[in-house]
């Protein structure tokens, strides 16, 4: 990447830019139908295996999943059990429900074309892996206004339906790998920008205060705190069943986080439109 003196919007995805309870939740839910379907379990067994899947796993989003699951026993007594074909069903099934319900916030579209008028830079920085977030922003149509995506290995592994995202940075939106998540992201590295570039052209707008925020703390750079990606208490409930711990804890400590994130270089942002008064 070369460098370039005009200002970048560094732009979180999940609960930033769409809302990831209103479509994950449904997800999951309709995948967790299909798999106990498939293995002849009920609905609360089929949610607690895959807990332990995504619990040693530690995010929520691996693309493993039938794998962990036949390691674990819970297809043991299943005829003919065909594992691509479970793999298959399951993506295809989360992958639809995901695409009915998955929607950006309110403003975020415009928020982003008036920054892209104005000559800023959006990069996306992300924790979750470089295909999907490449894929909710072609699904929210804002992909176009991305110069390029940072996220987390995908993986080498992946399954056979998956397979072909083993060319990312040969996509229309070119993707790249880091090796460390928010807030230990080498930003020197990755953007080819100097400290003090970083601190005077750089803006980190984010939902995660312990990641988004703390990473603007570090470089010192303009961090945009959107607060407005707090959780729904009822989707938070219906999720319980599949997730982490760590998942779950994302959102307790908002109130506290925005307070103590009012001053200085973190602004919190309670409606999309308040970017633009940054900006």
């Amino acid at each position: 990447m070369e460098l370039n003196e005009r200002p970048l919007l560094l732009l979180d995805g999940d609960n930033t830019l769409w809302k990831w309870m209103e479509y994950a939740v449904p997800a999951y839910e309709a995948m967790c139908a299909v798999i106990a379907q498939m293995a002849g379990k009920t609905k609360i067994e089929t949610a607690a295996a895959m807990k332990r899947v995504y619990s040693r796993k530690r995010t929520i989003e691996n693309v493993l999943l039938i794998q962990g699951l036949k390691e674990d026993g819970f297809f043991n007594g299943v005829r003919n059990f065909d594992e691509n074909e479970a793999i298959r069903i399951a993506m295809r099934t989360f992958s639809r429900v995901r695409s009915q319900h998955l929607q950006l916030y309110p403003g975020v579209k415009e928020v982003m074309e008036t920054a892209h008028k104005k000559g800023w830079r959006q990069i996306m920085l992300t924790d979750a892996p470089g295909h999907q977030a490449r894929r909710r922003l072609e699904r929210t149509g804002v992909d176009h206004l991305v110069e390029c995506i940072f996220a987390m290995p995908t993986g080498s592994d992946l399954p056979p339906s998956k397979a072909r995202y083993r060319g990312l940075r040969e996509s229309p939106i070119p993707v790249f790998e880091v090796e460390h998540e928010k807030p230990y992201t080498d930003l020197e590295g990755i953007l080819k920008m100097t400290r003090d570039q970083i601190r005077a052209l750089v803006y980190m707008w984010g939902d995660n205060d312990k990641k988004d925020m703390e990473l603007a703390r570090r470089w010192g750079m303009r961090g945009l705190f959107a607060v407005y990606g707090g959780s729904d208490p009822d989707l938070s409930a219906r999720l319980q069943p599949f997730a982490p711990e760590s998942v779950l804890r994302r959102n307790s400590s908002l109130l506290e986080a925005e307070s103590r994130s009012s001053h200085g270089l973190i602004t919190p942002i309670h409606h999309p439109f308040e970017v633009l008064s940054v900006l």
